[in-house]
């Protein structure tokens, strides 16, 4: 297609313009219907919420810093003593994961200086002045990260969706239209290649308004644990899990593949599972319920 050629030449452009190609990127998986790309780049462009789990390219690390007193000098400064710290809560100081959209971490790195501040709120102050000398106490805390930290998370979605794009172009000619681009995408798994070589390993991207559960690398084909520990994650109990490990056990040899469906002991728990959605067993909708289930065990099963 020759919007995949229009896409390369943007993101090649020494001056490129990285939300235009993310919105032209958006348009042609429109178009050939994969939903899971469409929702990354929606995240990327308006930014993601703070119950998604963000790419890796978007966790930094980050600097601590406290400025304290004896009650007559001051040191500006110092590395906070996040040692005495929960392990949590010294994470929490140690990385930052950027949710802002694509266009606002932009802005960030033309303003003045050569580091991003975020105040450490007050509460954790107590505990880090144990780490300081009697006497000591915090007048200010904060994190910090370089500015080149936050442009690397825009080269990393350039040179992704670069690699991309180089490689639909390759299986996908420019004079086709758009019904058979989106067969020939479906012929050479474009949205696993999107998902692979884009978005990256362990990113959970929520499609829609959270009822629908795209999985992404969470869910491994033919993996149970990691299939068991996302729906743990999603408030399945443990005796739900170990009732879905029988099932799957049981249902060796009568999944049908060629129809995409589960078998036998599966779909019965299924069904339990969504009888504990109405009733409030699990704390989860209906219709989330249903997505979840059906878009796991595919992935799982590895149905296409």
């Amino acid at each position: 297609m020759k919007q995949i050629s229009e896409i390369i030449d943007i993101l090649s452009d020494e001056n490129v313009n990285l939300e235009n190609a993310l919105i032209k990127t958006k348009v042609l998986m429109h178009r050939m219907g994969e939903q899971e790309a469409v929702e990354w780049i929606n995240k990327e462009l308006t930014g993601y919420s703070s119950e998604d789990e963000v790419p890796k390219y978007r966790v930094l690390g980050a600097r601590p810093m406290v400025r304290a007193t004896n009650g007559y000098h001051s040191s500006d400064n110092m590395p906070a003593p996040v040692y005495s710290l929960p392990e949590e809560q010294k994470k929490s100081l140690n990385e930052l994961k950027m949710v802002q959209s694509i266009s606002a971490i932009a802005h960030m790195i033309e303003g003045d200086g050569n580091s991003i501040v975020w105040d450490i709120p007050y509460a954790f102050w107590p505990k880090l002045s144990e780490g300081l000398s009697p006497g000591v106490q915090i007048e200010k805390a904060w994190s910090e990260v370089t500015k080149s930290q936050l442009l690397e998370i825009s080269t990393v979605i350039r040179s992704r969706l670069l690699d991309f794009s180089l490689n639909l172009e390759e299986n996908i000619p420019s004079d086709v239209g758009v019904a058979e681009a989106k067969e020939k995408a479906k012929e050479i798994g474009a949205g696993d290649m999107f998902r692979n070589t884009v978005i990256g390993d362990n990113a959970t991207i929520i499609i829609g308004d959270n009822n629908t559960q795209s999985i992404s690398n969470s869910v491994i084909k033919n993996d149970l644990e990691s299939l068991l520990k996302l729906l743990s994650e999603k408030g399945i109990s443990e005796v739900d899990g170990v009732a879905l490990k029988s099932a799957v056990q049981c249902d060796e040899g009568s999944v049908d593949f060629e129809k995409k469906e589960f078998g036998p002991a599966v779909k019965d728990w299924v069904k339990a599972m969504m009888v504990k959605a109405v009733d409030g067993t699990w704390t989860i909708g209906l219709d989330a319920a249903g997505s979840l289930l059906a878009t796991v065990l595919a992935k799982f099963y590895g149905f296409p």
